[in-house]
């Protein structure tokens, strides 16, 4: 729930928008246990091994995280990887998508269903009970549910505007330069389970759309009354999926006011801003190790995508065939999702030379 605070506040909401901080998964093992019969990929699997387990002994997942975790995560300052504590805070359900669908998810395919459910039911200790009941009751009552865009959009992107300035006017922001030695929060809110906040809201008016990704939601807030914020409606991404990007906004050619956001399985979502339903969403990952970090871009007549990598991540196990992966830019219908065209940052990555063990050193790739 939000916690208000008196004193001096921020007067518009543009200066409002909510700060962020981001962490990763690594992806770092250098020991895997030996992979087990498969069984469905779902965190019904875990809950399973959650309840097997017990009070008396040590959990099954203990021994798991020691082969195929440790090693990284219990040194997170020579790794770079998040720490187990870290872990251990993060909710089920992302961490389920992390070593299935998400960067984690080549280590993950050395693990059985009831193996990755053992370690992830070992850090959490949480079953997939969800936690969204705080939204309930910061639902915005009936006369202020309807979404207001006729204020000005402030934030449209990562960069504040498409000129990437990241800067607002004294008078968009509602403060001076000078005024800021003597603010005080207005308002501040946690979301529980989450241990994430690397999205940037978009900020139109009176309200603010954040993605938060570990929840796999965009929440649209009202924040007219600083003292008294209130949701007025929740995008869920369809699986539960966690997002990555920050939000974009945009009114398209047909008049639809547009929210475009990606997440960590590479899916774009677009948003109807007054409603919170999907106009579309699509999957835009073409290789094996493709990831979508940089914010989308709203137009008229397209919506511009730009599309990562991460193979880097795995290219130091011999066994993996590399390098292959190189990112590019998409532009998709804004009404539909069709892909118009697509700019390639290097051609298709070929055999180069016998990197002296028999295997294929490939490229270009990286970019």
């Amino acid at each position: 729930m939000p916690r208000p605070s008196h004193g001096r506040t921020l007067r518009t909401t543009a200066a409002m928008a909510l700060g962020v901080a981001s962490l990763g998964l690594a992806a770092c093992q250098t020991s895997e246990p030996e992979p087990t019969t498969a069984s469905p990929d779902t965190p019904d699997a875990a809950v399973a091994v959650l309840a097997e387990a017990g009070p008396a002994g040590a959990h099954p997942g203990e021994t798991i995280y020691a082969q195929a975790c440790a090693s990284c995560h219990d040194q997170p300052e020579l790794t770079r990887s998040p720490s187990k504590e870290t872990l251990q805070a993060m909710n089920f359900q992302f961490l389920n998508f992390s070593l299935t669908e998400g960067k984690m998810k080549v280590q993950g395919a050395a693990l059985s269903a009831e193996e990755r459910g053992a370690v992830i039911s070992y850090l959490t200790g949480r079953d997939t009970s969800s936690l969204d009941q705080w939204a309930e009751a910061m639902m915005c009552p009936a006369d202020r549910r309807e979404v207001d865009l006729s204020g000005e959009a402030t934030v449209t992107t990562f960069g504040f505007t498409r000129a990437n300035a990241r800067e607002l006017s004294a008078e968009q922001a509602g403060l001076t330069a000078a005024e800021l030695a003597d603010m005080e929060i207005a308002w501040s809110i946690a979301f529980p389970d989450a241990t994430t906040m690397r999205s940037q809201a978009a900020i139109v008016g009176h309200n603010a759309f954040l993605p938060v990704a570990d929840a796999g939601a965009m929440y649209a807030f009202d924040l007219s009354d600083p003292a008294d914020p209130c949701v007025q409606w929740i995008y869920n991404t369809p699986g539960g999926a966690p997002l990555r990007t920050s939000a974009s906004y945009g009114v398209v050619a047909d008049g639809t006011p547009l929210l475009v956001f990606s997440g960590l399985d590479s899916t774009v979502h677009a948003v109807d801003a007054r409603t919170g339903e999907a106009v579309w969403t699509k999957g835009v990952g073409v290789y094996s190790y493709s990831l979508t970090t940089g914010t989308p871009t709203v137009l008229a007549d397209r919506v511009i995508v730009p599309v990562a990598q991460y193979e880097i991540s795995v290219a130091a196990d011999n066994s993996t065939l590399c390098c292959t992966n190189h990112g590019y830019v998409l532009s998709l219908d804004p009404a539909t999702g069709d892909q118009q065209w697509r700019y390639d940052t290097m051609e298709d990555a070929v055999h180069q030379r016998d990197r002296g063990d028999g295997q294929s050193l490939m490229g270009p790739s990286g970019a």
